[in-house]
């Protein structure tokens, strides 16, 4: 079951909204993007054109510091960009962060 806050909105949609307008983001500037289905790994969204791959993360309002972490730890291959999209209740555009 999904979780809802106190003001019964659903979280977990308004994670997947914001998944999406990431990956549409991304395939507008021309990536290949592979949505990871339910968020089940630790990179939600794999991208790549042809001299690039990024490992995006996406939160809505803020990121723990124990997922941080995790990220930051990583071991990505050198030619990879770690990011983590920070989405914010109200504002168009996310925060975005590389990760090292």
């Amino acid at each position: 079951m999904a979780k809802r806050s106190k003001a019964g909105i659903n979280k977990q949609n308004k994670g997947s909204r914001n998944e999406r307008r990431a990956k549409k983001e991304l395939e507008q500037d021309g990536y290949y993007v592979s949505k990871a289905g339910g968020s089940l790994g630790l990179w939600d969204l794999v991208c790549f054109d042809m001299s690039h791959l990024r490992l995006i993360q996406v939160k809505t309002n803020y990121c723990r510091v124990a997922e941080r972490e995790q990220l930051k730890e990583f071991e990505a291959p050198d030619f990879a960009v770690k990011e983590l999209w920070v989405y914010k209740d109200r504002v168009a555009v996310a925060e975005k962060t590389v990760i090292e």
